[in-house]
C-alpha cells in the first residue's frame, strides 16, 4: 500500500516538476519555479515511500 501511494505522489510530483521548469534551461534547483520546486520535493518523497535508493537509480542509469 505504501508503495502505491508513493508511486502516485511521485507521478504527480514529476508532472509538476516538468511543468515548473525541468525542461527549460534550468540546470539548478534555484532556477525552478515554485511549482517545479514543489514537484521535485513531491518526487523525492514518493521515491522514499517506494523504497527507491540512490544505488537503485545508479543501477538503472548504467544497466537499464
Amino acid at each position: 500500500m505504501k508503495k502505491n501511494i508513493g508511486h502516485y505522489i511521485m507521478a504527480i510530483g514529476a508532472h509538476l516538476w516538468e511543468k515548473g521548469g525541468f525542461w527549460n534551461k534550468s540546470e539548478r534547483y534555484e532556477d525552478l519555479t515554485a511549482m517545479g520546486k514543489l514537484g521535485y520535493k513531491m518526487f523525492c518523497i514518493g521515491m522514499n515511500l517506494m523504497g527507491v535508493t540512490l544505488d537503485d537509480i545508479q543501477y538503472i542509469k548504467y544497466f537499464g
